[in-house]
């Protein structure tokens, strides 16, 4: 298969963008919510999905993220998933995100990512975490909840066009997506499909 561009790669890569502000709740007694996560917990979680979407920072893809989501999202597996990772580091995925939903345990947990801005704009996307020593870590991409069909065909071309892909190029990609159904968008930009990959971006930057 022919490599994507550094422009293909950005947008299919799935960094979940955070700028939470989430409520302190009140402590039981036990220091936990209906939720079975502690409110230390839930803080400390939407600082990972913070540090790993919003920072730009590399060392978040280790640091924030744990192998098995980084090569999820990126597409590749061991070193070279984190390196790749790494290097698309930046710019976020959203301008912000809202979490909510929190549900787990002092060990693993779920929560709910709804984004604004960027391609996933006006999507929720569901999330697994696991705690790794004292560090919370996303740790694999669920899937879309209520997706947008018609928000994320809009979102895409201009997202991308952040990236400095030529319009020709957007209007050929933004074309082939589509084609596809929803649960292929959602293998597409969650589990990097290297198949869909090659059908919705190769086509259109070749010679790029």
């Amino acid at each position: 298969m022919r490599p994507l561009t550094r422009e293909a790669s950005k947008l299919r890569r799935s960094r979940f963008a955070v700028f939470a502000m989430v409520a302190a709740l009140p402590l039981s007694l036990a220091a936990c919510g209906d939720n079975g996560l502690s409110s230390d917990d839930q803080d400390q979680i939407t600082q990972a999905i913070e540090f790993a979407t919003t920072s730009g920072d590399p060392k978040a893809c280790t640091e924030a993220q744990t192998q098995s989501f980084t090569e999820q999202t990126s597409g590749g597996t061991g070193e070279a998933a984190v390196k790749e990772c790494e290097q698309n580091a930046e710019p976020p995925t959203a301008d912000s995100v809202e979490v909510s939903s929190f549900d787990g345990d002092s060990d693993s947990a779920t929560a709910d990512v709804a984004f604004k801005g960027e391609f996933f704009d006006g999507q929720t996307v569901q999330v697994d975490l696991v705690k790794e020593g004292d560090q919370w870590k996303l740790d694999k991409a669920v899937g879309f909840k209520d997706f947008d069909r018609d928000a994320f065909i809009t979102a895409f071309p201009k997202s991308l066009a952040t990236t400095g892909a030529p319009p020709a190029a957007i209007d050929c990609v933004s074309k082939n997506l589509q084609d596809l159904s929803d649960q292929q968008i959602e293998d597409l930009f969650l589990d990097s499909d290297p198949q869909l990959q090659q059908q919705v971006f190769n086509p259109c930057f070749r010679g790029e």
